[in-house]
């Protein structure tokens, strides 16, 4: 996709993450000097993205229709190919849902994980279930502007 990072395999680099970030701001600043309003900024925007993973999808099945690559084994199943073991991440709104689900992923893998999110009693009852690599941070990120 943008900038050599699949949705479809997850492969990539932060170099390639970081040009695809470059490429979407370069559409977007381009199309704001166009003094364009910002809703068709966003369809123009989205358009390109969808562009893109059609893309890679057609490519993606043009290489499965002639054999697999080489170093393809991807299986279905997911799998990291940096290894975060004894690496420490955060994760945001990690009480429920997808980042208590994410957590979970990281810790599998021999992360350390922050988990962050303003329900203190739900996130305290998830870093006793996920063990001691999961450190629980209780904090609301809520601005609340009629105090400032």
């Amino acid at each position: 996709m943008i900038g050599g990072t699949s949705l479809f395999v997850g492969r990539g680099s932060a170099y390639s993450a970081v040009l695809g970030i470059i490429v979407i701001q370069s559409i977007a600043s381009g199309l704001t000097l166009l003094n364009l309003s910002s809703s068709l900024r966003f369809m123009i925007t989205g358009a390109v993205l969808a562009i893109a993973v059609i893309v890679d999808l057609l490519v993606r099945q043009s290489r499965v229709s002639h054999g697999p690559a080489p170093e393809s084994s991807h299986t279905g199943e997911f799998s990291m190919s940096v290894s975060i073991k004894g690496k420490v991440t955060a994760i945001r709104g990690a009480a429920s849902g997808i980042g208590l689900e994410c957590a979970r992923v990281l810790i599998e893998e021999g992360a350390k994980v922050v988990l962050i999110d303003r329900a203190e009693d739900r996130l305290a009852a998830c870093c006793r279930e996920l063990g001691a690599n999961a450190l629980p941070l209780s904090v609301d990120l809520c601005i609340d502007r009629r105090h400032g």
